[in-house]
């Protein structure tokens, strides 16, 4: 067996061709990743930006809508330019003014700005209903009887409610929306016309039928023939009658002679001797009687 030589060097042996495989195997992978890095800037825009071009789409049908850059700087850096550069414009000191023409550079972060416009008022609205205290037949009032009356404005501002009770004018305190105004209605009927107006101006304005009949009809009868003694007649006798009816007019005018059958009145009743009891009977369309 051959002795090693104490006086020689000894050598090392590397693997150069494995190193240079790893050497180049990771110069490769750097190249192609800073490859995609530049390749995702030219296609795909900072997302912050993609989101803000998101909302807009969505608030563009209702309001007018833009993008504000909140992050820039004037280097060029590709596909992020696309965020926001057709927006801006660029003077000769480096300013940038919004809403100008295209400059190099890019942005890194978007806002949404939107312009939201002041809605136009809405007119108020005004509704009426009749309140009774007793309804009779017909749609009639035979009690005491108000027209109810309610009204609002959308902005909430004060409503004055006004109108006329068959011509004659009535108006109610300015209240804060809602507002609400009970008005007294008289004997008869007719149209109770009634109006909102509200601070902005704008107005909304109704109408409602009414009816009312609380007075009874009156029956008044009268005699005739030649008295005796102690309320006697002597002699044959006429029974006159008439009926009164101020309201919504006279229904039935009826009498009865000795608790027998109603039957309608139209003449004067003639009796002779003997005693008897007569009644009468008369109601209007209302109810009344």
């Amino acid at each position: 067996m051959q002795q090693p030589n104490p006086t020689e060097t000894p050598r090392i042996r590397f693997p150069t061709n494995r190193i240079r495989r790893k050497i180049v195997r990771g110069t490769l992978f750097v190249i192609l990743a800073a490859g995609l890095l530049y390749l995702s800037t030219l296609l795909f825009p900072n997302w912050r930006c993609m989101i803000a071009d998101v909302q807009i789409a969505i608030a563009a049908p209702y309001q007018d809508c833009w993008k504000e850059c909140t992050s820039w700087t004037d280097r060029p850096c590709s596909g992020y330019s696309s965020c926001y550069n057709k927006n801006i414009e660029c003077t000769a000191d480096g300013t940038i003014i919004p809403g100008g023409g295209s400059c190099q550079g890019c942005c890194f972060s978007c806002k949404v700005v939107c312009d939201n416009p002041t809605p136009a008022p809405q007119p108020p609205a005004i509704s009426g209903s009749l309140s009774c205290s007793e309804w009779g037949a017909g749609g009639w009032c035979v009690g005491t009887e108000s027209l109810d009356l309610t009204a609002s404005d959308p902005q909430g501002k004060n409503v004055l409610i006004s109108g006329d009770i068959n011509g004659t004018p009535f108006a109610c305190p300015s209240q804060a929306s809602p507002a609400a105004c009970s008005v007294p209605l008289p004997e008869g009927g007719g149209a109770a016309n009634f109006l909102a107006t509200s601070e902005t101006g704008l107005t909304d304005s109704g109408s409602q039928d009414w009816q009312r009949d609380s007075v009874l009809p009156t029956v008044t009868g009268s005699l005739t023939g030649a008295s005796g003694d102690n309320g006697w007649f002597i002699s044959s006798v006429e029974l006159s009658a008439s009926v009164t009816e101020t309201g919504s007019g006279l229904s039935a005018f009826e009498t009865s002679l000795d608790g027998v059958d109603w039957t309608p009145y139209a003449a004067p009743l003639v009796f002779g001797n003997g005693t008897y009891t007569v009644r009468f009977h008369a109601s209007d369309i209302a109810g009344n009687i």
